[in-house]
């Protein structure tokens, strides 16, 4: 990465594929682009970061979440497409469904609120919540529709809808679980040791 890279922070797309990262220039950080294939790094053009960054799958979408407001801008013609206030968080992750739809999961103190933001209709909506005061642990699969949930502090990991949040099944009700995740390959990897580490 370039030595001036700002704080070492690098966002990766879902598949892996592209990274995007802050360079500073000056008193500016200027947004950097890496796609397999290509021959070097590509200057974006836009110096937008925030709190959190998510980029789209082609890496030619960018959201933001920043002081309470989220942001979608679009890399090819560097400019904002959208942006609208949201409530405050301490964690936030987002996906792009399509380059349209945007969705982000805020953990807020009363739990885990779903929201979706359609950049064609500029509305922001609130599709589902899991309601924990405890972080949310989150695994989405591959398409997005469904995800992998365990609570902090709690052994139990279940299979929930991933745009409404609700509860498909229960996976496991285990005994010290530290990894539950979704593979790119749809299938489930979860992690019970017993507490002797045996």
């Amino acid at each position: 990465l370039d030595a001036q890279s700002a704080r070492g922070v690098v966002q990766y797309t879902r598949d892996g594929r592209s990274a995007l990262w802050p360079v500073l220039v000056g008193n500016v950080a200027e947004l950097r682009r890496y796609t397999v294939g290509d021959a070097a790094p590509i200057d974006t053009g836009l110096t937008v970061w925030g709190d959190f960054v998510f980029p789209s799958d082609d890496g030619g979408r960018i959201a933001t979440v920043n002081q309470g407001i989220l942001s979608i801008y679009d890399v090819a013609t560097r400019r904002s497409l959208v942006s609208t206030r949201i409530p405050q968080t301490k964690f936030a992750r987002g996906l792009f469904v399509t380059s349209d739809l945007f969705r982000l999961y805020l953990q807020i103190d009363s739990g885990l609120r779903i929201f979706e933001l359609d950049v064609r209709t500029r509305a922001l909506r609130e599709t589902g919540m899991i309601s924990s005061p405890k972080y949310a642990f989150l695994s989405l699969d591959s398409t997005a529709t469904r995800m992998v949930v365990r609570v902090a502090q709690s052994n139990v990991v279940t299979l929930n809808d991933a745009r409404t949040g609700t509860v498909i099944r229960t996976l496991l009700t285990g005994s010290n679980v530290s990894v539950s995740r979704c593979l790119r390959d749809g299938r489930i990897i979860i992690i019970d040791s017993p507490h002797d580490g045996t």
